[in-house]
């Protein structure tokens, strides 16, 4: 049983509002996201962020049958080249930008942690074979963890938690 109004409701009857927090992995989201293309058979699939928290809300409104969500904040975490060979620099200066229309046109609040490349070029196909440098990211996760655990730890803030993330972190 949801929490809409029925026929026995009261009038003026107003139901319950859940507030719900999105927390997105956005570095394991980007790397998984040709993948997800290619199971729903759209190559051409891109994930509109503007729309994401929005779509979730409702969908787990309608599967989990508890009323309307509202999706009182998004965060989203992610990394971002830095020491990186001057060829990658639009690749970095595209991400930089992807952060600002996230946090602008999605809403998102945006944590953004730095990754040291040593110089090299960020895609591994674009590097000698002989090199085996693989650029550790270790802050998306802790930050991740970190934030959800403060909202945990405040009465009252939020009623559900979506956390769209998947590696074995």
């Amino acid at each position: 049983m949801g929490c809409a109004p029925d026929a026995a409701s009261p009038p003026g009857y107003l139901p319950i509002m859940i507030r719900a927090m999105l927390f997105v992995h956005g570095t394991w989201l980007n790397a998984h996201t040709p993948r997800l293309a290619r199971l729903l058979g759209r190559p051409d699939f891109q994930i509109d962020y503007r729309r994401l928290p929005g779509l979730l809300a409702e969908e787990i409104a309608r599967r989990a049958d508890i009323g309307p969500v509202d999706m009182v904040r998004s965060h989203y975490f992610g990394s971002v080249a830095e020491n990186y060979d001057v060829r990658d620099h639009h690749a970095v200066q595209r991400r930089h930008a992807f952060f600002g229309e996230l946090r602008v046109e999605g809403r998102f609040e945006v944590e953004a942690f730095a990754v040291d490349y040593q110089g090299r070029r960020l895609r591994r196909q674009d590097r000698s074979p002989e090199d085996d440098y693989i650029p550790a990211e270790r802050c998306v996760d802790v930050a991740l963890a970190v934030t959800v655990m403060r909202y945990v730890m405040t009465p009252a803030a939020v009623d559900l938690m979506i956390l769209v993330a998947g590696d074995s972190d």
